[in-house]
């Protein structure tokens, strides 16, 4: 038991509960696929979710490099971002509309989550 002021609460469901300020309702947006190279894949995240994420992953399950372009608008691009083979990157704190994948070796595989 712990108290909060006056009030005196056992467990997760009483007064001490409280959703934390970074918490997004709705389930992610997950994506997994496998890349022929030079023929990028476009994810479009924010028709799934219906606004921009700003959390998630975006992981390289090899073989190769992935060529990751973010765009928070839907048109316009990011710089390429490199992610080696077995490797990933984090879209905390990203504004992520849509994410442009591509390799330089056939049969790569990606996995995406975003929220």
């Amino acid at each position: 038991m712990i108290t909060i002021g006056s009030v005196e609460s056992w467990g997760t469901g009483g007064p001490d509960y409280f959703a934390p300020p970074d918490y997004i309702p709705g389930h992610p947006y997950f994506s997994e696929g496998v890349l022929t190279a030079g023929q990028p894949v476009e994810l479009d995240i924010r028709s799934y979710l219906g606004f921009n994420a700003h959390t998630g992953t975006v992981v390289n399950k090899g073989p190769g490099n992935l060529y990751v372009q973010i765009s928070s608008d839907g048109t316009n691009y990011s710089d390429v971002i490199t992610i080696e083979e077995f490797r990933a990157i984090s879209l905390n704190r990203e504004d992520v509309y849509k994410i442009k994948l591509d390799t330089d070796t056939d049969g790569c595989s990606y996995m995406v989550v975003a929220h």
